[in-house]
């Protein structure tokens, strides 16, 4: 029941983060450049309550999925007052839509540069270190254990990940000595045979292997700098990931393996509490937003990338959409996401049930 709690509170501190910040990238810049907001909602109808300041609703919705900012004229709507969206220059349209995806950007550049700044700056030192160890696998029967050093395989240094590879492979269905240093600095040497023909995902021995490294202090500058260069990583395999998302569920009718939804999210939220507490839950904010940055800007109706790309055609040419077919390809837009949204959570949930 406690760990239930933790995953339940887990998940809504790191999603209310995510969308509040996200939605007030929305808010702040339509503020500027003075277009209505009508409500800023926290999670998705049913309605819970509503405060009203200004001219602006606040709301907390019953599904703590997602948030919205509703602006005057954003719904299409051939509204003649100067504070509605739809009145407003195409530039303002785009940077507002773009907005709530920069904070997202924002926000995990700064929490990896405040993690880098903290630990320090991740330094090869030419080990290869043990992550994992597979059940039932040569190097579980062997005694290896996560955190061992790998020194030697049959005398020969390993220095090079690649090295630890090729002399497994080389050697499968022999006997070979592997000697390891422990993280208390004991070495000791242990014996095993690689499998010819391993599972899927699981190498001859039955290890998941990392190149060591060091931390090295580093001034401000340069941990921003790093934090920044760890963030288009994360953009980048997640434009990989969401295209293959996107793509195998039009062409194969498929969810490719490791795609999560908001279950899935919940459960590595709870789960990363309980491992490393706030900083754990700070780092896969920032994992996160990069994500929800680069989903968000897909050019896909219903989305803000949709929109933006909406608001291009009519710049080319030269003439609006009426407000009926805008409504619907945004709306045939946004059932296409939710049913994106509905498959992946079945198969969260059927992955939990299994």
């Amino acid at each position: 029941m406690f760990s239930l709690l933790i995953t339940i509170g887990s998940f809504l501190f790191v999603f209310g983060v995510l969308v509040i910040l996200h939605e007030l990238g929305h808010f702040l810049t339509a503020r500027l450049f003075k277009v209505k907001v009508e409500e800023f909602a926290f999670g998705m109808p049913p309605r819970i309550f509503a405060v009203k300041k200004g001219e602006t609703a606040y709301a907390l919705n019953a599904i703590p999925i997602g948030g919205y900012v509703r602006l005057e004229g954003e719904d299409g709507s051939d509204s003649p007052a100067p504070t509605s969206f739809q009145n407003k220059p195409a530039w303002q349209r785009i940077i507002i839509l773009l907005a709530g995806s920069v904070v997202h950007l924002i926000l995990a550049i700064v929490i990896f540069s405040l993690f880098i700044f903290r630990q320090g700056e991740a330094i090869p030192n030419h080990t290869v270190q043990i992550a994992g160890i597979t059940d039932n696998s040569p190097a579980a029967e062997a005694n290896l254990l996560p955190g061992d050093t790998i020194l030697t395989i049959n005398g020969l240094a390993i220095t090079e990940v690649e090295q630890f590879q090729a002399a497994t492979a080389d050697k499968a269905g022999q006997l070979i000595s592997i000697e390891v240093q422990t993280e208390s600095g004991d070495e000791r040497t242990v014996t095993l045979t690689p499998r010819p023909d391993p599972p899927e995902g699981e190498g001859a021995v039955g290890v998941f292997i990392s190149s060591g490294y060091d931390l090295q202090s580093v001034n401000f500058f340069r941990s921003f700098w790093l934090g920044t260069r760890f963030t288009y990583v994360i953009v980048d395999e997640s434009f990989q990931a969401i295209g293959g998302l996107f793509s195998s569920i039009l062409l194969k009718a498929s969810v490719p393996e490791g795609v999560s939804g908001p279950i899935g999210i919940a459960r590595v939220s709870g789960e990363t509490a309980q491992a490393s507490g706030f900083s754990g839950l700070f780092f896969l904010i920032g994992i996160l937003g990069a994500n929800l940055a680069v989903l968000n800007l897909f050019p896909i109706p219903g989305l803000d990338g949709g929109r933006i790309i909406i608001i291009l055609i009519e710049l080319v040419r030269r003439k609006k959409l009426s407000p009926q077919r805008e409504a619907l390809v945004q709306g045939l837009g946004l059932a296409f996401v939710l049913l994106i949204l509905a498959v992946v959570t079945f198969k969260d949930v059927a992955s939990l049930i299994s």
